[in-house]
């Protein structure tokens, strides 16, 4: 018997959950190097040049770029047929809203009392301004959020949205919403290649949302591909690819960071893009050796994610009011104990409150009729979370 379209489309959502475990071990390297890069930052930030770290921790900003694509890819396969109407949709945000705002209000809240009270301690790199109501909603805005990493999730946000219309639409159709979403951003990029006076245009057009796009094209070109990938090729391009951004990073050190460069994609996006590609096509072919440590790490991605930075700053602030000059040794303790702190605030998060929010957002979405039947039946990892 012949499959159609919507069988294809089953088999497609099947594939991605024997794909789970490359894509949540993804999640751990991605998680752990971003930790490695503000680790960086933050022990030059307040002891110089006796950092314990090297300059190369830089590349940890790839982390945020793997993610990206990750999102794209993910919600391109949990969600393979269209919606049949607004329930659907309604579904569809409700799961994906309840997996980003709890946790993060978790971490959030307390900072902004901490900026009521003592304002010096937050945002010093702009004028120790907090814009409330858009940290807390997740909104674009010109200040960056009272939690530093949660600029990315501003991001996530507006793909949810986009995604949720896009995703009215099935095969060919889907592919032809995303290529116009790309062409719109690729040459309002090339015409204004620089910051626009309105927040909300930066967002919209960052070249950031590239790395969503590309994730959601690399989900729809592996359900078709069928092209087996030699171990030998497969991993010659992880090596290019990781050399690219690894040089890139090392050249240019914090310059990458900027999400409006223009050449963030080509240096850091397409890289991962390839990355993400080839380990998912490596396991389809029973060449990916999985690492249950990473599939560990990957499921508490999110937790750690959203706990890590304040820790780092805060310890290192505190541990350089009494120590000035700690040496290498020093900080190697320091990095341990603040790395322990992190571990233990990762799994409290995750265990109670990000763990629990997951299957309270699944329950909310049962609510509404015309659940997608492949979203429904994807185990709780497989959401989008940064």
């Amino acid at each position: 018997m012949k499959l159609g379209p919507e069988a294809h489309s089953n088999t497609g959502a099947v594939a991605v959950r024997q794909q789970l475990l490359s894509i949540q071990s993804l999640r751990g390297v991605a998680a752990a190097i971003v930790v490695l890069n503000h680790a960086q930052l933050y022990q030059r930030k307040y002891f110089g040049d006796a950092c314990f770290l090297p300059d190369s921790a830089c590349v940890g900003e790839l982390g945020v770029d793997l993610f990206f694509v990750i999102s794209g890819f993910i919600m391109m396969q949990v969600t393979p047929n269209a919606f049949r109407d607004w329930r659907d949709q309604i579904a569809f945000l409700i799961r994906r809203f309840c997996r980003i705002y709890p946790a993060y209000w978790t971490v959030a809240l307390p900072l902004i009392c901490v900026w009521w009270f003592a304002p010096k301690l937050i945002n010093s790199n702009q004028g120790n301004q907090v814009g409330v109501l858009s940290s807390l909603l997740l909104m674009p805005s010109q200040i960056v959020p009272v939690l530093g990493v949660a600029w990315t999730l501003v991001y996530e946000i507006y793909f949810y949205c986009v995604a949720s219309l896009i995703f009215y639409c099935a095969g060919p159709r889907r592919v032809s919403l995303i290529l116009i979403w790309l062409v719109v951003v690729g040459v309002a990029r090339l015409v204004h290649p620089g910051l626009f006076p309105v927040a909300c245009l930066n967002l919209w057009l960052s070249t950031m949302t590239i790395e969503f796009m590309a994730g959601m094209l690399l989900a729809h070109a592996l359900r078709y591909a069928r092209m087996r990938v030699p171990s030998f090729l497969a991993i010659l391009l992880l090596v290019l690819a990781l050399g690219a951004a690894f040089h890139h990073a090392v050249v240019h050190g914090r310059y990458l960071g900027d999400p409006y460069s223009n050449t963030r994609f080509v240096f850091y996006g397409f890289p991962a893009m390839i990355i993400i590609g080839t380990i998912i096509k490596m396991e389809l072919q029973g060449q990916w050796p999985l690492t249950g440590l990473l599939v560990w790490l990957g499921n508490r991605s999110y937790s750690l994610y959203l706990v890590h930075l304040p820790i780092i700053s805060g310890f290192l602030l505190l541990a350089s009011r009494f120590v000035a000059h700690p040496g290498k040794t020093g900080l190697f303790l320091l990095t341990v104990a603040f790395l322990g702190l992190i571990a233990l605030a990762m799994e409290m998060c995750y265990c109670f409150v990000e763990k629990p929010s997951h299957l309270a957002a699944r329950g909310l979405a049962r609510h509404f009729k015309g659940l997608d039947a492949a979203e429904a039946a994807s185990p709780p990892v497989v959401a989008s979370r940064l």
